[in-house]
């Protein structure tokens, strides 16, 4: 590699610059340079110095390359900065607003992606590769790529991605997510990849692409699978027992994994989400004995139901027929058959559209049934075990001051639902972040978040109630936003108990770190709040 010689006055701006930005600070006085150049020449040959110096510059170094040029040593500090934030590569879209989007669908223009939250113009992706792997040397060991637009060309990306950037060294990486928007029919090189051994975090599956016995730690399955196989078994079979037998040698033997994470969209069946509440009908589905085979072959312990809406215009009608039964959420739990296995844990992770949001928030303020009432009953039924997390949608805040209290009480009845005993069931909730909240949360508190107090069931049989036994911490979650911006919730559990069937309900209410910070700076300022005081330091 060859480096730029550099004249002393352009060595002595860049020293300038280092300094007037604060990156060396001292309790004394701060020096002149030009009196101390000796001085300045040990540390900036200091490797060991230079390190600290450039973690206060950039967290990836991608935005200050031009500090390579102030000498060898530099150089060398830089791209090592460079080398330890890329061995995990996230590719992402970063389109401002819709509108965008939909003027990159209709004109031919380029547009920006993000590598790890920096800025990437489409026409220069290879060649921003080739510089992480053929100058900095990068060496990654996971790679995800999120929802990219349409208008991609699939092979030039895949070609930076795989051949370029990942290229000899698929033999180290040990997450592989959402490369299939890249690689439609599998190649040779991805299938390299995910099985060279180390890869533990995989998919969406593909079909073939396990050649050897492998075991992951998380395997992604897309609903579109489900329906593939479950469709091919009943093309090529006559009769139910032969199709079964078709089912199960097309479940490869190959695979195992601890968490399986199926993704659900409402691309299939009759309904879709924007009919949703016509005919309360929650359009996900899945052809049952298809994931059920799946779940004890590949001996998941848990499982992760991430439920998506799609932007199609049309849905496929997916015909179940005599041999396959409908697995959904929607229909009376005490139809559904209990499944011949228990999974360690469940997860239910409601990604849904803003039409969606404005159905569970008509549920919450309504008595009549809705799509939303068997949602735990029926996970209970299709996917056994005795641990259960429902995630709502941060997007939308359903939670509001004026709610909270009915919110609570209708997921306490949804957990509730179907009597069983030693069940814990979770529910996270993202509340808004609105200054003018503060009071009007603490005038209505629901009763259940006070200590002490105690939810008696509708049926009031003796000790059947809740009482609110601890307040907990939960950890930080950190959410990332496009090019580098990030938002922090803190939230809390209240863990309730019902002492006579021993089950639990966990609420988690989440904040955004900005409302408590001002909620912080007003405390004093405020008669009371409520149980936000469990959210104070």
């Amino acid at each position: 590699m060859s480096y730029t010689t550099q004249s002393s006055e352009s060595f002595s701006e860049t020293i300038h610059w280092i300094y007037s930005s604060q990156i060396i600070e001292t309790s004394e006085e701060v020096v002149e340079p030009a009196d101390n150049m000796e001085l300045i020449d040990k540390v900036f040959q200091n490797g060991e110095l230079l390190g600290n110096i450039l973690k206060n510059v950039s967290k990836d170094g991608m935005n200050h390359l031009s500090l390579r040029l102030v000498n060898k040593v530099f150089n060398s500090e830089m791209l090592r900065l460079i080398r330890r934030n890329h061995r995990g590569i996230n590719v992402s879209n970063v389109f401002k607003s819709v509108d965008d989007e939909w003027r990159m669908e209709e004109e031919d223009v380029t547009y920006d992606v993000a590598i790890n939250n920096q800025k990437v113009n489409s026409a220069r992706v290879y060649a921003y590769c080739r510089f992480l792997k053929e100058v900095a040397e990068v060496k990654i060991c996971k790679l995800t790529i999120e929802t990219l637009p349409m208008k991609y060309t699939y092979e030039d990306l895949h070609d930076a991605l795989i051949n370029m950037l990942t290229g000899s060294d698929y033999e180290i990486v040990e997450e592989f997510i959402g490369t299939k928007q890249i690689c439609r029919f599998g190649c040779d090189r991805c299938s390299d990849i995910v099985n060279n051994g180390k890869c533990k975090n995989y998919g969406p599956l593909e079909e073939y692409i396990v050649l050897h016995p492998h075991h992951f730690h998380c395997l992604l399955v897309s609903d579109v699978l489900l329906f593939q196989i479950a469709q091919r078994c009943i093309t090529f079979s006559d009769e139910k027992e032969e199709t079964l037998e078709k089912l199960d040698e097309m479940i490869s033997p190959l695979i195992s994994c601890d968490k399986l994470h199926l993704i659900l969209t409402d691309s299939f069946g009759a309904t879709r989400y924007r009919s949703i509440g016509e005919e309360n009908q929650l359009s996900h589905s899945f052809p049952r004995e298809v994931l059920d085979l799946m779940i004890v072959k590949w001996k998941v312990k848990s499982l992760k139901l991430e439920f998506q809406a799609t932007d199609s215009e049309t849905c496929t009608v997916f015909h179940y027929g005599d041999v396959f039964a409908k697995g959904s959420f929607d229909t009376p739990f005490a139809n559904l058959k209990v499944s011949n296995y228990t999974l360690e844990s469940v997860e239910i992770d409601l990604k849904c559209t803003e039409i969606v949001i404005e159905e569970m928030e008509t549920y919450l303020n309504t008595r009549q049934p809705s799509p939303f009432d068997n949602l735990v009953a029926n996970a209970k039924r299709l996917f056994p075990t005795r641990n259960m997390l429902v995630k709502f949608p941060n997007e939308y805040c359903l939670i509001t001051p004026e709610n909270i209290a009915s919110f609570i009480l209708k997921l306490m009845k949804m957990s509730e639902m179907e009597k069983d005993r030693n069940f814990n069931s979770t529910f996270r909730i993202y509340s808004p972040n609105n200054g003018k909240n503060y009071s009007d949360y603490t005038l209505n508190i629901p009763d259940i978040l006070n200590l002490g107090v105690r939810f008696l069931t509708e049926e009031g049989e003796e000790n059947n109630h809740f009482l609110l036994e601890k307040v907990v911490p939960i950890p930080v979650e950190e959410e990332r936003l496009t090019l580098g911006n990030k938002c922090r919730w803190h939230g809390k559990s209240f863990q309730l108990k019902n002492e006579m069937t021993n089950n639990r309900i966990h609420f988690q209410i989440v904040f955004e770190e900005e409302f408590l910070e001002m909620l912080s700076s007003v405390r004093d300022k405020l008669k009371q709040v409520g149980f936000l005081e469990h959210y104070l330091p």
